[in-house]
């Protein structure tokens, strides 16, 4: 399971905006700044929706800044 930090360093590479991933993940906005803010104390089928939403705009080339 990928973690909140590994998760954010991945989408700062590949130039994802927050509000894309979240939307993707169909994760609140808000809860992924809970999870930043406590490093991730979150629960494991939020993680797996981040990951998945993370790969899938990274083989698109990111759409940053959505």
């Amino acid at each position: 399971m990928a973690d909140i930090v590994t998760i954010e360093m991945r989408r700062k590479a590949a130039g994802i905006s927050k509000n894309l991933l979240c939307r993707t993940a169909d994760i609140d906005r808000g809860t992924y700044s809970r999870l930043q803010k406590v490093k991730g104390s979150g629960r494991v089928d939020t993680f797996d929706k981040l990951d998945k939403a993370l790969k899938a705009l990274a083989e698109r080339g990111g759409q940053a800044n959505g």
